[in-house]
């Protein structure tokens, strides 16, 4: 991971490799940004930083990247009791009234934690939105993917780098004072939460003095502490004299340590003591992406503010049952010109159907006609000749006998006079005859020889002719 610590005219570059839970500095830089290229033109400082990290063996390519005090405003806030849902609004109308100009001009964001049964306070911070945009568009020039953008010395103060031995450290109560080339800052821990930090004066002098005093003791009023804190932790990017710095602790009454190796860490044997001012401030701004600080170190990232507005969804519930109710009401309506479609296509294709037949239709309607005609003639037809008919069936084909007469009456009974070349011929058309259900009381009224010398025999019988089987 790398740290970049941001100045008005430099940026100090550090290299953190972790692995197996420790963290060690491979790499520290300061890279002087160009008289040609500076923030006004991201995209020529990108790429000359790009340039120079290439030159210097850097390999990393997420990046920390921590704001000079002069880039970043700062109030602190106390909160009443407030439901974890109401933060961002009630601090945000805070935000309206504390920066001057539009709310869309600035980059918003907090740091610290809040209660929904308690009062808590928190650092509201701001930074101008253009100018973060042209930071973020150099450090894409550089090549750089930016995991987090925050204030570095708000970072320092969240960072729990590991002290050398016997040395302060400020997983409880204590003070952060950052010496930059561009200026001091002072933050306050307190109960492992960053409670204050402000912009100073320059200088060691009695002003600085003051102003520390001053800090500490609104911190304290604002934690209800009982205490100030005790320990100094001197973060000096400044070069400030160390024999000023311990004239200044012994006026203020506190416990120094200052902090000349990189944030700490162990270095490679490649990092020099001349890599150069904040390159300290950069190692911890990499050291706590690497290894994040404690739960209750909530810091500032304005490209993930937990104060930006969150996009109005585009898919709610009354939304979703509109656009249901109107694909419903689209889906109807197609369906309808649909039906309608399909009816009229029925109709032509039958249209079209019935102008082909129209030959085979006058065609048949000229056979009905015939049939008709033909029907007609065999409905109004006189029953004699179907019994005519029906008699004349009966008679077998082998000419052995045949019928001299035949008499008929109007209540279709009638009397057939035949002869046969022997007896049994006449008896087998008499049983075909009472086999025929078109006949009813056939009975044999005469049967006997022509004459003595032959067989032939003369025969009659009676019958009623009841009609079709």
């Amino acid at each position: 991971m790398l740290g970049l610590a941001v100045e008005e005219r430099a940026i100090a570059v550090a290299e953190v490799h972790a692995s197996r839970g420790e963290r060690r500095v491979a790499l520290a830089a300061r890279f002087e940004l160009p008289a040609d290229a500076g923030w006004d033109r991201p995209a020529e400082l990108g790429a000359k930083l790009g340039a120079f990290l290439k030159e210097r063996g850097f390999t990393a390519k997420r990046a920390v990247v921590g704001l000079p005090g002069r880039w970043v405003l700062i109030r602190a806030r106390t909160l009443p009791p407030t439901p974890a849902a109401a933060v961002g609004g009630v601090l945000r109308l805070a935000a309206e009234r504390e920066y001057p100009g539009e709310a869309s001009e600035w980059a918003l964001d907090f740091a610290g934690s809040t209660a929904a049964d308690a009062k808590s306070s928190v650092l509201l911070a701001a930074t101008p939105r253009e100018r973060l945009s042209r930071l973020v568009a150099a450090m894409a020039g550089a090549g750089l993917a930016v995991e987090r953008v925050t204030a570095t010395t708000l970072a320092l103060a969240e960072a729990d780098v590991a002290p050398r031995a016997g040395s302060p450290s400020l997983a409880g109560g204590a003070a952060l004072l950052h010496l930059a080339a561009d200026g001091a800052e002072l933050a306050v821990r307190s109960r492992g939460t960053v409670v204050a930090l402000e912009r100073l004066s320059a200088g060691t002098g009695p002003a600085l003095e003051g102003e520390i005093r001053r800090v500490l003791a609104a911190a304290v009023a604002a934690t209800s502490a009982s205490t100030a804190p005790g320990t100094l932790l001197v973060w000096n990017d400044a070069a400030v004299e160390a024999a000023s710095l311990t004239d200044l602790a012994r006026r203020l009454g506190m416990e120094m340590r200052v902090d000349p190796g990189v944030a700490g860490l162990p270095v490679d044997g490649k990092v020099s003591s001349t890599a150069g001012a904040g390159s300290a401030a950069a190692a911890a701004l990499a050291a706590g992406a690497v290894s994040p600080p404690s739960a209750s170190c909530t810091g500032i990232d304005f490209l993930h503010s937990r104060l930006a507005v969150a996009p109005p969804r585009r898919f709610t519930r009354p939304r979703v049952a509109a656009i249901a109710l109107a694909v419903a009401l689209l889906a109807f309506v197609l369906y309808l010109f649909g039906d309608r479609f399909w009816q009229q296509y029925e109709i032509n294709r039958l249209q079209a159907q019935l102008d082909d037949m129209k030959g085979d239709l006058a065609a048949a309607r000229a056979s009905i006609d015939k049939t008709t005609l033909a029907r007609g003639w065999f409905d109004h037809r006189p029953r004699l000749l179907d019994c005519l008919r029906a008699v004349t069936l009966a008679f077998p084909t082998s000419g052995n006998v045949w019928a001299t007469s035949l008499s008929l009456r109007d209540d279709m009974t009638g009397t057939l006079a035949g002869k046969a070349q022997s007896e049994k011929a006449a008896a087998d058309l008499i049983d075909r005859l009472r086999a025929s259900k078109r006949f009813t009381n056939v009975r044999p009224v005469d049967l006997h020889q022509v004459d003595k010398t032959g067989r032939a025999v003369s025969f009659a019988v009676t019958f009623a002719y009841v009609g079709q089987e």
